[in-house]
């Protein structure tokens, strides 16, 4: 069966959906690269680094890797002190910047974003930061980078909170544990994908980000 992300039930999400199905919801996404050459030397303004430390430094050697192959121009890094974060002092954004500049990156090609908490004010501080800086968002091309699991909703967002007219894609970054590969492997990938599901579905049902059709669910009776 088809069905919209709003009109699936976190019910069916924990006892009817097949591990086939939580994966069509979290991870399916035409514009979610899996490697550079799929980039085919299309030019972005924008890397748009996401926090969440389980997953630092690796996020940001993407982003440093994209920047070096002048596959993008800047590097945008976001995240303040979540809930998750032992270190109540100093911001992820504040980590990544240095992690940066001690790699050669460049003070000025790197732009930061650290009072967001979420996703969502991920977004919403770093369009604030780039309209002063650019003028406009809406023209710019940008690639976010962020966890395998966590990108399509990081693009789901991304198209709600923008006209776009340029181009934005995502790229996961895999870690062995919560990417498409592994999930199902250990009780730590299966909760963390699960949340997802549950989120996606959430923010499509309060109108958050675009509420997609998801095509051939099982969803078991």
């Amino acid at each position: 069966m088809n069905k919209r992300l709003s009109e699936i039930s976190y019910h069916e999400i924990l006892t009817k959906a097949s591990k086939d199905d939580i994966e069509k919801i979290v991870f399916e996404e035409k514009r979610i690269l899996n490697s550079n050459e799929e980039f085919n030397n299309q030019p972005y303004d924008i890397g748009f680094i996401f926090g969440g430390v389980s997953m630092l430094p690796y996020t940001v050697e993407k982003g440093i890797e994209l920047y070096n192959k002048k596959i993008v121009d800047r590097l945008v890094v976001s995240g303040g002190i979540g809930f998750q974060n032992v270190d109540r002092k100093n911001t992820e954004a504040e980590k990544m910047k240095r992690y940066l500049l001690e790699q050669g990156i460049p003070k000025e090609d790197i732009i930061v974003e650290r009072f967001s908490r979420n996703t969502i004010e991920s977004i919403e501080n770093t369009f604030k930061i780039l309209s002063y800086e650019y003028g406009s968002v809406d023209a710019l091309n940008y690639v976010l980078i962020t966890s395998d699991f966590h990108v399509k909703r990081c693009l789901g967002l991304f198209e709600k909170n923008i006209n776009s007219t340029g181009n934005f894609t995502g790229y996961g970054i895999k870690d062995g544990v919560k990417d498409k590969e592994n999930w199902r492997n250990s009780l730590a990938g299966k909760k963390q994908i699960y949340l997802e599901a549950i989120a996606l579905c959430l923010y499509a049902k309060q109108g958050r980000l675009k509420d997609e059709e998801i095509s051939e669910l099982v969803l078991k009776k």
